[in-house]
């Protein structure tokens, strides 16, 4: 699998090499999560946005969006670790994938039930 055309970073150039290494290791390592939900991933972009920049900390601000066919799904968050709002990103992407393309259950049929329970009784 070609993980390099799928995955489009924009942002990466505001970081310092230690955290360019942190966010492609991490989304690359967690793209066959977010791949197995949906087979079908045309395009993955990660958005790295940096606020409040001070001497001591940055607030980092983290946008994915993942398109495939038929759905595209974004996760926005915003923290101060980078590696903690990658990982929340990675998590909240999952999560919504697996709301979105939840199908929902036939409902039982109530008669068939209480038949099964009744032939058991006897």
């Amino acid at each position: 699998m070609v993980i390099i055309n799928i995955i489009k970073y924009i942002g990466l150039n505001d970081l310092d090499d230690l955290e360019q290494s942190t966010v492609k290791s991490i989304i690359e390592g967690n793209y066959e999560k977010i791949h197995r939900l949906t087979r079908n991933i045309t395009n993955l972009t990660v958005h790295v946005k940096i606020y409040e920049k001070r001497e001591a900390a940055k607030k980092y601000s983290i946008h994915l969006r993942a398109e495939s066919p038929t759905r595209i799904f974004t996760v926005n968050n915003a923290d101060w670790d980078l590696a903690r709002v990658l990982h929340k990103s990675v998590e909240g992407m999952m999560t919504e994938i697996e709301h979105k393309l939840k199908t929902e259950a036939p409902p039982r049929d109530k008669e068939l039930e209480l038949k099964k329970i009744v032939r058991k009784k006897q």
